[in-house]
């Protein structure tokens, strides 16, 4: 499979056509987080995006609300708001969590993790889409300090994730790892990146 992931577009729809030519490559395309500035325009984005006739998988970020980036979501055909939810096709499995990106704990997501694992038994491949990065990777430094979240690292370390992709710090925007051989972590900016899994 391949996906077009994209996090941090903040509006600037002039990267659309970036967006849009790399979507024609791939299977599916996922925004991490943070499509608009503070929501504005929410609705035409999401749906130029949608137009690229790709399935189309989103979690709001720190510049959206769950609730209206769930309702913009429903009223496009193609587009699914993975937020605390699980997708599947074929052998892959995605689960998502949004917003945040200023804490180092999300006490929140472990709750919802409980169910992700029930399903990473059955899996093949698994990608986990937030939009803070995980703790004490090299996607989550800024100055001399880690600022992401424990509790992604936490479950990247308890559970087989092929691939995390993630967002919000825009100094470490087209980074990626792989994080203790395992895990594929990625920060793939707004004008994404191409991952084949």
């Amino acid at each position: 499979m391949k996906i077009l992931a994209f996090t941090d577009l903040h509006g600037r729809i002039n990267l659309l056509g970036t967006l849009k030519k790399k979507a024609k490559k791939c299977d599916i395309v996922i925004c991490a987080g943070d499509l608009t500035n503070f929501e504005q325009g929410l609705g035409n984005t999401l749906a130029n995006i949608a137009a690229f006739s790709k399935k189309l998988l989103v979690i709001h970020g720190n510049h959206e609300d769950s609730v209206n980036m769930e309702r913009a979501c429903k009223k496009i055909d193609n587009a699914v708001f993975l937020h605390k939810q699980i997708f599947k096709t074929e052998n892959y499995v995605f689960f998502g969590f949004g917003g945040g990106g200023f804490s180092m704990e999300e006490p929140e997501f472990d709750a919802v993790a409980k169910d992700f694992k029930k399903e990473i038994k059955k899996r093949k491949k698994i990608i986990l889409v937030t939009h803070g990065p995980p703790y004490g990777t090299l996607l989550d430094i800024i100055g001399d300090d880690h600022v992401g979240c424990i509790n992604y690292t936490e479950f990247i370390d308890d559970n087989t994730v092929d691939l995390a992709i993630c967002g919000h710090l825009h100094e470490n925007q087209n980074i990626t790892q792989n994080y203790k051989k395992k895990t594929i972590i990625i920060n793939p900016g707004p004008e994404g990146k191409i991952i084949e899994i």
